[in-house]
């Protein structure tokens, strides 16, 4: 029989903290949900109508068709991966703490075993086994939605999608999801085609490629690589220029209630991010590094006076097994807070996750800017190849559409951070300096709205104008074919007089025998026809003119 949820409670006790001490034999470790009763919960819930979203999820944790827990599964890391990384935040008894290397963590039970007395800050990245769920989820007591939402990749047309997410702002106050874009550029090789042909084929096979992508990671394959990197969207724009899409979960654990007075709540944070230590052993992706020639860019943050601060930016050797910073999220995790207060990272879980919201808005705003230099590229030709531009913007158009959901999903997230269970600084300085990282935060994300409307708007009123060019040169270009088509019925109109009149003078009857009649009664006849043709002319150009009139 599962253990009931209810019996555990998903805050922080000031109990358990007063009592943790080096091993998990503590009063917080006795109480401590074990793997197997949080899988098992999962899977008890989705066998609810109100829990169908989780029947995926549910499965995956507690092994699919056999119902055995996977805490023991695959879980190791090659000699380059790390699973997670924890930073613990404490506070010192002068407000300062000093800057404590993150812990590593490579497999589920240790992290199980994971005690800590202060805040923490845990990433984790790429693909997870089951058995990384279930030990993460029980020791933090995660909300099993924040698991399933990172591992939704349902498309519109499953049956089994209910789309019950995104849910209302009330009922995820603690869960947030920022899109994280990097781009990137080839050199293309065309094989005869023309870069119109080649990227509408590109486009093809990369979706294509994502399908298939999404649907393995949707069936929660165990022989999934662990730390597998998990892509969300495949762009590509042009020959040159793409860009692949990916998402940063978070989940904040909130502090107890009534925390006494003049006290630092204590919090935990789940950073989960798509980017991993790479992708599939064995396939090649249209976004695979290592498959084409071509590179993804870094994301660039500018800051006042930044270039001149390389010796503090610089990061270090990494010791052997750390992540590599080949991406924009290895580059942030290798050396989190390094911008961050520590007394108020400590106090303040949303001035914790500053860097974090840096790093997705840096990102859009690269990924706004290059659509924008599409844009005014696209503009620059004439309407003459406005069959090969208005493909490029009706893509566009849908990629910025998308782009505005995310932008106000996260927005609203922000807002979230104002509740009461968001814990603040007690200090008065401290209050201050994250109300101005809040106001920056949000400032940046609303920027990012209004230039994604912006550009919405140019992309709509650019096919607009297109298809309307589009329109009246096919329009002048019936007008020229009617135009030839009238010539060549006049021309043919000239020779149907003397065809009749042919035809008449060739009919087998006694009267026209030709013996005796004149040649000049074919004129005559010849004659007579073409005044007739004339006159039908006339009046038929009469009758389209009158309509005409009417028309208008």
């Amino acid at each position: 029989m599962a253990t009931s949820v209810d019996s555990f409670s998903p805050k922080i006790s000031r109990q358990s903290v007063e009592t943790t001490g080096s091993t998990s034999s503590t009063a917080d470790s006795n109480t401590r949900l074990k793997p197997e009763e949080y899988a098992r919960a999962v899977e008890d819930f989705s066998t609810l109508l109100i829990g169908s979203n989780y029947l995926s999820l549910g499965k995956y944790l507690t092994g699919n068709k056999d119902s055995t827990v996977q805490i023991d599964g695959p879980t190791g890391l090659d000699s380059t991966s790390d699973a997670a990384l924890i930073y613990s935040l404490p506070l010192g008894t002068d407000g300062q703490r000093a800057q404590a290397p993150p812990v590593i963590i490579r497999d589920p039970k240790q992290l199980y075993k994971f005690e800590s007395e202060t805040s923490c800050l845990i990433l984790l990245r790429g693909f997870l086994s089951a058995a990384w769920i279930n030990n993460v989820g029980s020791r933090f007591f995660v909300d099993p939605e924040f698991f399933g939402r990172h591992l939704d990749f349902r498309s519109p047309q499953d049956k089994f999608n209910n789309f019950s997410t995104p849910c209302l702002p009330s009922a995820s106050w603690h869960l947030m999801e920022l899109p994280v874009t990097t781009l990137g550029s080839r050199e293309s090789t065309f094989n005869g085609l023309s870069p119109s042909a080649w990227t509408e084929i590109e486009r093809k096979m990369g979706k294509d490629a994502l399908e298939r992508h999404h649907e393995k990671l949707l069936s929660l394959n165990p022989a999934l690589n662990l730390g597998e990197s998990m892509i969300r969207d495949y762009y590509v724009f042009d020959e040159i220029h793409f860009a692949i899409d990916q998402r940063i979960s978070i989940c904040m654990q909130q502090a107890e209630d009534g925390w006494p007075e003049g006290e630092e709540k204590l919090f935990r944070i789940l950073v989960w991010a798509d980017a991993g230590s790479g992708t599939s052993r064995g396939e090649h992706d249209p976004w695979d590094a290592e498959s084409y020639e071509m590179k993804y860019h870094p994301v660039i943050e500018n800051k006042p006076m930044i270039a001149l601060k390389s010796h503090l930016l610089r990061p270090g050797a990494p010791e052997k097994g750390s992540w590599t910073p080949q991406d924009p999220v290895s580059q942030l995790y290798q050396n989190y807070g390094r911008s961050l207060r520590p007394d108020i990272q400590a106090a303040d879980p949303f001035y914790a996750l500053g860097e974090i919201f840096q790093l997705s808005a840096n990102s859009q705003q690269q990924f706004l800017n290059m659509i924008d230099a599409k844009l005014r590229t696209y503009s620059a030709k004439g309407p003459e190849h406005g069959h090969e531009i208005l493909p490029h913007l009706k893509y566009t158009q849908q990629i910025l559409y998308s782009r505005i959901l995310d932008i106000k999903r996260v927005l609203m997230s922000i807002e979230n951070t104002l509740r009461p269970a968001w814990a603040k600084s007690n200090s008065q300085t401290g209050r201050e300096k994250a109300q101005i990282a809040y106001d920056t935060i949000q400032r940046d994300f609303k920027h990012l709205l209004d230039h994604a409307v912006s550009l919405y708007d140019r992309t709509k009123e650019a096919i607009s104008v297109l298809q309307s060019s589009i329109s009246i040169m096919a329009s002048h270009l019936a007008i020229l074919q009617a135009e030839k088509a009238w010539k060549l019925t006049f021309l043919a109109s000239a020779f149907v007089p003397i065809s009749v009149a042919t035809g008449i003078f060739g009919m087998n009857f006694k009267e026209l025998s030709g013996d005796g009649m004149s040649i000049y009664w074919f004129f005559v006849v010849v004659a007579i026809l073409t005044i007739f043709t004339a006159v039908l002319f006339y009046f038929d150009g009469v009758w389209r003119k009158v309509r005409a009139q009417m028309t208008v």
